[in-house]
């Protein structure tokens, strides 16, 4: 198999595992034909890159030389190679993979780049570095006329298995990048107050993806706004008395009689230990390494992919081995496994309902009060 089909099919079927949704807000398009330089916010390591990828699947990345050094990395990341401030090696090189990348704009190319140069998950986009606007510069220079979109995506829990990812594409721009991904990305002051309008805006927009986005947009003005911040806070007291039970950090409730919670999570609980037993080295692997490794929250996904991906792998190859005597064996894994990806997510919000059920009635009012405050 040719090495851009890999590089093209292997992101998008790990984040598709990972992650239950990849929804895409289009508040822009990306042309078919021409040079396209796309610039996008970085906030989840370089899992970002993969699930950018499954959404501009013909883009060529500039990355981190440390990724390609990594020869575990290596079989999940490709593109050209740019040695940052903080990498060991010599920054001399950077000016060849800029004409690189002025190259393969030339030739029409897709060409994605990260201006943060890192990521982090705090409550505001950490300082662009010049790389995208001197191959835009170089580019134009050259005769060269690439569309600019930028990107950003938002994620309901960044680390958590089978949760959800909302990526947006901007407008076409002329000049001004750093005002372009500030227009597109949600910055407020402090973490707290992200956590507060994230809350608020997955309350207001429920299991709708496509309006989490513009739901954080109109939160962004008003994160400090005392209304909303005495709101949350009281929604923030009933979690930590135990009075409100979440689904990662947000109270959920059934429309439903506990009855129907109850008969929901003896069909769903089976089959998700069913799962878990059936790829327990997979997954015990992915969970220490996400343990072990990992030097900060947006670095958990990450270290569990380069670990658990390739634990998967003989896991399955395993399976496979074995099922050539007992043949059942590989179809009954197959949907086993399907079956537990599937309801996972629906298992973890089925229990805070049927909790929640029983709440006390200030505590749903401090809910349905936080989620009108928008």
């Amino acid at each position: 198999m040719p090495v851009i089909d890999w590089y093209r099919w292997f992101p998008a079927l790990l984040t598709r595992i990972y992650y239950r949704r990849v929804t895409v807000v289009r508040l822009g398009s990306i042309p078919e034909q021409g040079p396209v330089l796309c610039v996008g916010l970085h906030r989840n390591g370089a899992v970002d890159g993969m699930v950018y990828k499954t959404v501009v699947p013909n883009a060529t990345f500039l990355i981190s030389v440390q990724l390609l050094r990594n020869p575990i990395a290596r079989i999940f990341f490709t593109g050209i190679p740019v040695t940052r401030a903080k990498d060991v090696g010599d920054r001399s090189e950077n000016a060849a993979s800029i004409a690189r990348c002025v190259d393969h704009l030339r030739a029409d190319g897709t060409l994605f780049v990260l201006p943060e140069g890192t990521s982090d998950l705090g409550p505001r986009r950490l300082p662009f570095h010049s790389g995208a606007a001197r191959i835009l510069a170089s580019a134009r220079a050259e005769g060269i006329q690439p569309t600019v979109i930028p990107f950003g995506l938002f994620y309901r829990c960044p680390e958590g298995f089978r949760s959800d990812v909302v990526v947006v594409i901007g407008p076409a721009f002329a000049d001004d990048i750093t005002r372009a991904l500030e227009d597109l990305g949600v910055n407020v002051d402090t973490a707290a107050a992200l956590d507060r309008i994230e809350r608020a805006a997955a309350l207001v927009s429920g299991d709708d993806l496509a309006a989490y986005y513009p739901a954080l947009k109109r939160l962004e003005p008003r994160a400090e706004d005392p209304a909303l911040v005495e709101c949350s806070a009281r929604v923030d007291a009933y979690i930590a008395s135990g009075a409100l039970a979440t689904e990662r950090g947000v109270p959920v409730f059934s429309t439903r009689s506990p009855a129907w919670s109850i008969a929901w999570l003896a069909i769903q609980a089976p089959i998700v230990l069913a799962a878990t037993i059936a790829n327990a080295g997979p997954l015990l692997a992915a969970w220490m390494a996400g343990r072990r490794f990992a030097d900060a929250r947006n670095t958990i996904t990450l270290w569990r992919l380069l670990i658990g991906a390739p634990v998967a792998a003989l896991w399955v190859l395993g399976v496979i081995i074995v099922s050539m005597r007992w043949i059942w064996i590989a179809p009954a894994y197959a949907i086993i496994t399907a079956a537990g990806l599937i309801v996972y997510p629906e298992l973890l919000a089925r229990w805070p309902r049927f909790r929640n059920a029983m709440a006390p009635a200030e505590a749903r009012a401090a809910v349905e009060a936080l989620r009108a405050a928008p």
